[in-house]
């Protein structure tokens, strides 16, 4: 590889890198690594953060052969007028504090087109995640916290140096136990900055703010951070912040208006000696605060506490770390043939899932990422569109059995390369690329992450197979769905050990037992592949989710419900387990509860078409078709999103009655009939209903066959073609038949209490007896489900 592919604008404004890294053979890694070098001095190794003033660097000072922290600040920050020389001054003074509890401020610089700070570096960890992995503190280690913040406070305070900024964010507990206060004297032309460009907005960060920085009071003092050290202490205590507000302002607007809030309404077993502290520091007028840090270091001290004193606060599990670092993965770009889309694809996924699982790492999910790309072919300008500190990109060949690839690690505020590194290995040795990778990102991004190494796959050809086969299955359609099952079918006989193989077999089995009318051999081919994978990895969550399908297509929603519990239990934020659960919702209620579900798993994953359609489902159940329309989203350019989005929009606008609509789609079906040929007449027959309000016999046959009834498909399938049939009956003014087909949905299980309540088309037969039965016994069925999905 070389040194780079194109020239990059960073060596005009000063930033350089020496060296020409060698060429990695196999998975070896490249023996020298080239580093950009800013003004000359100082080496970037990594990325710490990214904050409100700029991105900071774990960076070596060549001149002292020294490791700092490098704060590159943000361009609009460092192109306002005067404020170099603001710092200057601001630096000065900070330079003035020298403590074992504060970073020390070295230095300012700038080079052409930017300005950067350089720091003490601390080793360690933001205190936001220290307490988070911790879960709750015991009393002895808040007393000795609080006090070294106190510490820290005093000698900036003693040199004349307020923070300002004081919050969790720039507390960091260092690897060798000591607590130490970061980012002194810059916070005022922080603030001088943001004022100007707020336009009367609030500036800040209103949860630790004190109410005369909110107020604008020019002349703040040390009781201004003694306000930021008491609502860290009340976190502390209490495991949340004492201003939980639903937006900054709200919050700023409650601290102005309201007395501090009582420690011991929320820790009912905390000392008074405790609750008074706190309320002492965050008192709403300063001159009721403590004089100095030093008075509230005195106070903590008479809490006492030892390693046995008990945990103070309410139970609570740790958590995952508070992410410092966003990060998006590009698809890799396939220089290949169109035919390795499938691996370029699959690496990408599996690169993503164990950046995923680093948890001081936030990744954004994949759909939002293929989204946000489609519309340029910069990197950079994808990661500003994302919002995210980083970005990887690279590209992918196949050449006969081998394969090259090449990845990149950019900052998007300073357009930096962190890491490049080049693979070339066997396809069957593919899968380590990503394990590699990741590995290399997490230290480049300056975090040890554990990530586990996967064992090369034992049969190679298994392993392609069962790469084409997850990817067909994740993008297809009815047809590519069976070519996605043929396909796993042939990895799962030649790897029948491999779990990973067997679990995603049997997800593809279960949706084509589902869908199509194969019937019970199949559903019991994907039990018995899901329950071998569990066998051989009992936290196989595709396994879980494989034998939920098959419950909840045999009528089993029990069944169902217990294994999603299962699956969720591996991983709560899992979108697919997400997707699962608020779909069922969206029939058994309540719709807000698979709202919420649908638009978390949207969230880590917006490309699931079926959590998109379902809330859109949602909203026209509650009777805003405007909303529904806006959810389900613009028409898609390709056929295997087309035509399941085609589906539910004509159903869509069966509800509404819509012929203007339904006519205008019916008109194009001709110009897609390519696209769409799978399921042409089914839409055209859906769409005539919609415009003529009328079935001949011809449409009639064709409805019974389109959506069958009948022991040769499963009957949660049986129930949902006859909730089809009821709706294009009605449509139609064929009250009876609409009832029959009502009446054969209930014979099949039927859950779908909330389209029963508020389907706008069964209101021509609220009164008949018929859909009173049926409601009876759908909301039996459908309170057995809530009922288990609710259960602790």
């Amino acid at each position: 590889m070389s040194e780079r592919d194109e020239p990059s604008p960073s060596e005009e404004l000063g930033i350089t890198r020496p060296g020409t890294p060698a060429v990695a053979q196999g998975l070896e890694p490249l023996e020298t690594q080239s580093r950009w070098v800013v003004a000359g001095r100082y080496e970037i190794l990594g990325l710490l953060g990214s904050g409100g003033m700029g991105t900071v660097y774990r960076a070596r000072d060549r001149e002292l052969d020294e490791t700092v922290a490098l704060k590159m600040l943000k361009r609009q920050i460092a192109s306002s007028k005067g404020i170099l020389e603001r710092f200057r001054r601001e630096v000065k003074l900070a330079r003035r504090v020298t403590h074992r509890n504060v970073a020390r401020t070295f230095d300012i610089g700038e080079y052409p087109g930017g300005k950067f700070l350089t720091m003490e570096l601390i080793d360690g960890t933001m205190l936001a995640s220290y307490v988070a992995q911790k879960g709750r503190l015991r009393l002895h280690e808040i007393v000795r916290i609080g006090r070294e913040l106190c510490f820290g406070l005093a000698a900036a305070h003693g040199a004349g140096v307020i923070h300002r900024d004081l919050k969790p964010e720039n507390v960091i507990v260092a690897h060798d136990g000591r607590v130490v206060i970061t980012d002194f004297g810059i916070a005022r032309v922080l603030r001088a900055e943001e004022a100007a460009r707020s336009a009367g907005g609030l500036v800040g960060t209103p949860n630790y703010m004190a109410p005369e920085q909110l107020e604008g009071a020019l002349d703040l003092d040390a009781r201004t951070d003694i306000y930021a050290l008491g609502t860290i202490l009340f976190e502390l205590f209490a495991g949340g912040p004492a201003w939980d507000a639903e937006t900054p302002l709200r919050a700023a607007m409650a601290r102005l208006t309201q007395p501090p809030p009582d420690l011991r309404d929320v820790v009912p077993q905390i000392s008074d000696v405790a609750a008074r502290i706190v309320k002492r520091c965050m008192a709403r007028d300063r001159n009721e605060r403590f004089e100095s840090a030093e008075h509230v270091a005195a106070a903590l001290e008479l809490l006492g506490g030892t390693e046995s004193t008990p945990a103070v606060g309410p139970p609570r599990a740790p958590t995952r770390a508070v992410p410092r670092t966003t990060l998006a993965v590009l698809p890799l770009v396939n220089a290949g043939d169109h035919d390795e889309d499938y691996l370029a694809g699959t690496m990408t996924e599996d690169l993503v899932d164990l950046l995923s699982a680093v948890p001081e790492v936030h990744v954004r999910a994949h759909g939002v990422v293929i989204h946000a790309a489609g519309s340029t072919d910069d990197p950079i300008a994808t990661g500003q569109t994302l919002g995210v500190d980083a970005i990887v990109a690279g590209t992918l060949k196949r050449t006969g059995d081998s394969v090259l690839v090449t990845f990149r690690l950019l900052t998007v505020e300073d357009g930096f390369q962190l890491w490049a590194r080049r693979f070339e290995c066997a396809v069957a040795e593919a899968v380590a690329i990503a394990d590699e990778a990741a590995s290399d990102i997490a230290q480049a991004l300056t975090i040890k992450a554990n990530t586990a190494r996967r064992p090369l796959p034992t049969h190679p050809v298994a392993h392609d197979l069962y790469l084409r086969g997850r990817y067909a299955y994740h993008r297809g359609w009815f047809d590519e769905r069976g070519e996605a099952v043929r396909l796993l079918r042939e990895a799962h006989g030649l790897a029948p050990n491999d779990a990973v193989i067997a679990a995603t077999y049997a997800r593809a089995l279960a949706r084509a037992y589902g869908i199509h009318s194969l019937g019970e051999p199949t559903a019991l081919l994907a039990r018995e592949a899901a329950e071998k994978a569990l066998a051989i990895d009992p936290e196989r969550l595709e396994a879980r989710l494989a034998l939920a399908t098959i419950h909840l297509y045999r009528g089993d929603g029990i069944g169902a419900v217990e294994e999603l519990r299962r699956a969720r239990a591996m991983d709560p934020n899992d979108a697919d387990v997400l997707d699962a659960l608020g779909r069922l919702r969206a029939e058994v209620g309540p719709l807000d509860v698979a709202r919420e579900r649908l638009e978390a798993a949207l969230s880590r994953n917006p490309a699931l078409p079926d959590a998109r359609a379902t809330l859109a489902r949602v909203a026209q159940l509650e009777g805003d078709f405007k909303g529904a329309l806006a959810t389900l989203g613009p028409r898609p350019p390709h056929r295997v999103e087309l035509v399941p989005y085609l589906l539910n929009y004509s159903r869509m606008l069966l509800w509404q009655r819509d012929k203007v609509l339904a006519a205008a789609l019916l008109a194009e079906l001709p110009v897609m009939e390519e696209a769409v040929s799978s399921v042409k007449d089914t839409m055209e027959l859906v769409l005539r209903v919609t415009v003529n309000e009328r079935l001949d016999e011809k449409d009639r046959a064709l409805l019974e066959r389109s959506f069958p009834s009948g022991t040769k498909i499963s009957t949660r399938r049986a129930a949902f073609n006859a909730q089809l049939r009821t709706e294009v009956y009605l449509v139609a003014n064929e009250e009876e038949h609409a009832i029959e087909a009502l009446l054969d949905a209930a014979a099949n299980g039927f859950i779908d209490v909330e389209w029963l309540v508020r389907c706008v088309l069964l209101d021509k037969v609220r009164d008949r007896s018929e859909l009173r039965g049926v409601r009876r016994s759908t909301s039996l069925r459908a309170a057995r489900i809530r009922e288990a999905l609710d259960a602790p």
